[in-house]
């Protein structure tokens, strides 16, 4: 084997050795972010801001303005009577709608009174 050759071999794995230990360690050393997650109690307030926009613009953009123009009525049996319904069964229905969805979100209207009986314990 030539003298030269060895050299030329142990220079070009050394160096090979250097940068891949290098990458290795570097590689090793940094942590991983975390996947940043939106807490339950932030969409439960995002979820009740839209519930709550949507039951201020149905009851005055729509129940009362529709009435005030004596052109239809609201009143608790809607279906029967061909008549719109109230802004808790208006609720009451989209949250059955979306219920029936496959990414699972539910709701519903509940009272302060009722909020400990209600709800379960997680």
């Amino acid at each position: 084997m030539n003298i030269r050759s060895f050299g030329a071999g142990l220079a070009a794995g050394t160096i090979l050795t250097c940068l891949v230990g290098q990458w290795v360690l570097t590689a090793s050393s940094k942590e991983v972010d975390p996947i940043e997650c939106i807490s339950a109690e932030r969409v439960a307030n995002y979820v009740h801001s839209v519930i709550q926009a949507d039951r201020t613009i149905y009851t005055v953009e729509i129940v009362e303005r529709m009435q005030m123009r004596g052109i239809v009525t609201a009143a608790e049996n809607w279906r029967e009577n061909w008549k719109l319904p109230l802004p808790a069964q208006f609720l009451i229905e989209a949250g059955r709608l979306a219920a029936q969805e496959p990414n699972g979100v539910q709701f519903r209207l509940i009272s302060l009174g009722n909020q400990q009986k209600e709800l379960p314990n997680h």
